[in-house]
């Protein structure tokens, strides 16, 4: 029988589009797993984050402190109940007239009723303002994978056979970089006549000899 060995090769192609400013390989270097070999230029990927971020924190900027309005409204409230304890002692001694009283007590409904509505009015803007920062927080992690994407790494601990790329050139999404193999595990593919197909057996254990003045 005659045949060949042959390993399982990688071709390891561009994630992203754009300058090479860094590719560390050569052809026989031997690579570990996920080893970062290279970078694809991150410029515009770096400032359009720095757009998203700015975007977010300006519609952050335009949120309202809710709490700090409604302390305002909760202070008012507050000198009113006192102003009211003080005119209820004096409506028992006749002193205040029922008006009076029911004044104040006219303007604490008020006050209660504006709280209430400031809440509102603030919760709604906020959650209508927060609910544009998403679409901002989902481009952010668009621009992270991207930003992720322009390293260029190895896929498999193993030998570089073949560099097509190199530091300096402009590559294109989906342009083969270099080709790895792990050559440590290897498979032959052997390739037997028909006469011979009776003879063989799975699980059957061979000699294997390669091409060599000893055959070894």
């Amino acid at each position: 029988a005659s045949g060949n060995f042959e390993a399982d090769e990688i071709l390891v192609s561009a994630e992203a589009t754009g300058l090479i400013k860094s590719l560390q390989i050569d052809e026989g270097a031997e690579l570990t797993q996920d080893a970062i070999v290279g970078i694809i230029d991150t410029v515009q990927i770096q400032l359009k984050k720095e757009q998203i971020s700015a975007g977010m924190g300006a519609l952050k900027a335009k949120t309202r402190d809710i709490q700090s309005q409604i302390d305002v409204l909760v202070e008012q409230k507050n000198t009113l109940l006192r102003d009211k304890s003080r005119i209820e002692k004096l409506y028992k001694d006749s002193v205040a007239t029922r008006k009076q009283l029911d004044d104040i007590n006219g303007a604490i409904a008020v006050i209660d009723k504006n709280i209430i509505a400031t809440r509102s009015s603030l919760e709604t803007n906020n959650r209508g303002l927060l609910s544009e920062i998403d679409p901002l927080q989902a481009q952010m992690r668009q621009m992270d994978d991207n930003l992720n994407k322009s390293y260029i790494k190895s896929p498999i601990a193993g030998t570089v056979l073949t560099k097509y790329a190199d530091q300096g050139e402009i590559i294109a999404f989906g342009k083969p970089i270099f080709k790895i193999a792990n050559l440590k595990t290897m498979n032959l593919k052997a390739y037997i006549s028909g006469d011979q197909i009776a003879k063989v057996k799975i699980g059957q254990k061979v000699k294997v000899a390669i091409d060599g003045a000893d055959g070894k």
